[in-house]
């Protein structure tokens, strides 16, 4: 019975151990400059498409925040900027090798969104298409909100018979 006690007492303060040790090193800003480096190139390779990231923080146990963000279309021109943006991800999904965002905010976004004609696709169907879920959906809602945003839409025509939005 003790040495139950001892293996477990071992085993637990193992655990806090690396988990503090992890989160330390997470806030060194070459760690996260480095992650930074790591996420843009997952995600633009997904998304096809060039992708910056300025830094990396991973908040506790499900929370990520992801500053300094730039993502091209792809024809390279910018299609959003954004100050910051905060995820929660959900932890059974990750440990499947699943990523699934349960709640995403954006900070600050910029958005350059824009068709060339009607009948063209928006400049962002692309990821709209690369992120698209294989698996059927459910009639979950998601709660979309974003803080500061600025909006501005315009209509005008670039040259004879195509469109800039």
């Amino acid at each position: 019975m003790k040495l139950f006690k001892h293996i477990i007492n071992i085993v637990v303060w193992t655990s806090v151990s690396i988990y503090i040790a992890i989160a330390i090193l997470l806030h060194v800003p070459y760690v996260q400059q480095q992650l930074g480096q790591t996420v843009a190139n997952a995600v633009g390779k997904k998304i096809g498409t060039k992708v910056t990231v300025g830094r990396v923080d991973l908040g506790m146990l499900n929370r990520i925040i992801i500053d300094d963000v730039t993502i091209l279309d792809q024809k390279g021109k910018t299609m959003m900027l954004s100050a910051r943006i905060a995820a929660k991800i959900d932890v059974a999904a990750l440990a499947k090798g699943r990523i699934v965002v349960n709640s995403a905010q954006l900070f600050s976004p910029r958005l350059t969104l824009y068709q060339t004609s009607a009948e063209a696709k928006p400049n962002f169907q692309f990821v709209l298409d690369s992120l698209a879920s294989k698996e059927p959906q459910t009639a979950r809602h998601r709660r979309r909100v974003v803080y500061h945003a600025a909006r501005r839409h315009s209509l005008r025509p670039l040259r004879q018979g195509s469109y800039q939005g």
